[in-house]
């Protein structure tokens, strides 16, 4: 568990206007201590100093607060749970450096779906039934209707835990009579082989590289990523094939019809960032629901 035992290693680095973190955000829960250990360099602590005091806060409130020493760098904040749903983004400073540029830290509520009413009128359907991502679905008790053919679902959401095309290739012809049928169908992790469909099948495609996860809602973690996509138009074909290279995600369009194929792992049910990516292909406008630090 990302726990007290959980240690992230912060470089930070001087430059004109202070130090600096150079890595980007960090996604929490709230409601649970953490341990972080950082590695600043001496300059951070001067000649005669061998302490450093260290803030978080949030929106004018400190969250936690203390000192680390130049030869043990670890310092422990918890924050109190947030309600359902919610998140927050916070700064992390040391010292006293006004310009300093900060550590942004996002901590989200360990209840993802509890407000999300909406969730009533969502039909979900998962794909085949036997896959693990059930366990994922019932630990948050999202409703959801198992699934021994694509064809017996007729509208709402489909999650595709795993694939192969190599073994699989009728599967291609299934999700193309589901985009007809207007289905929303994301295809979860793993997946193996090549696909292609008509290219005028499609309205739009999306790719994203790895990094843009953090472009789907703020806050979020650069998760690992569990297959590669490389799309490609080959005459009038739209071709994936899946590897270990490629993008981290495609999105396929057409007309009220979606496919997303998602290489990101959600196997680490301690980052909250993989549990608010599905909750994200549920819900997309919930893109921005947080709280952001204004200090």
């Amino acid at each position: 568990m990302r726990s007290a035992a959980f240690v992230i290693i912060l470089f930070l680095f001087f430059n004109a206007a202070g130090y600096d973190a150079g890595i980007g955000r960090q996604a929490f829960f709230s409601g649970e201590e953490y341990t972080v250990t950082s590695k600043l360099d001496g300059r951070a602590f001067g000649k005669d100093n061998d302490d450093l005091n260290w803030q978080l806060t949030a929106r004018g409130s400190d969250l936690g607060s203390g000192k680390i020493q130049r030869e043990n760098q670890e310092f422990t904040f918890k924050i109190n749970e947030l309600r359902p749903g919610m998140s927050i983004s916070a700064a992390l400073r040391f010292g006293g450096h006004g310009r300093q540029r900060p550590v942004i830290f996002s901590f989200f509520s360990r209840n993802p779906f509890g407000e999300m009413r909406q969730l009533e009128r969502v039909k979900i359907g998962l794909y085949p039934g036997s896959s693990p991502v059930a366990g994922l679905l019932d630990r948050y008790q999202l409703p959801y209707e198992k699934l021994n053919s694509l064809e017996d679902f007729q509208e709402g959401i489909v999650f595709i835990g795993g694939a192969d095309f190599t073994t699989q290739p009728e599967l291609s012809e299934s999700l193309q009579k589901g985009l007809a049928r207007g289905l929303k169908i994301i295809v979860l992790p793993p997946v193996k082989g090549e696909i292609k469909m008509p290219a005028k099948l499609f309205t739009k495609t999306t790719p994203l590289q790895r990094q843009k996860i953090k472009d789907l809602r703020r806050g979020f973690d650069v998760l690992p990523l569990a297959y590669g996509i490389a799309p490609q138009v080959v005459g009038d074909m739209q071709r994936l094939r899946f590897s270990n290279k490629g993008m981290a995600a495609v999105t396929l369009e057409s007309g009220r019809g979606q496919l997303i194929f998602s290489g990101w792992s959600l196997e680490d049910t301690t980052n909250p960032t993989g549990i608010y990516l599905l909750r994200y292909y549920i819900d997309p406008s919930d893109r921005n629901n947080s709280v952001e630090n204004k200090d």
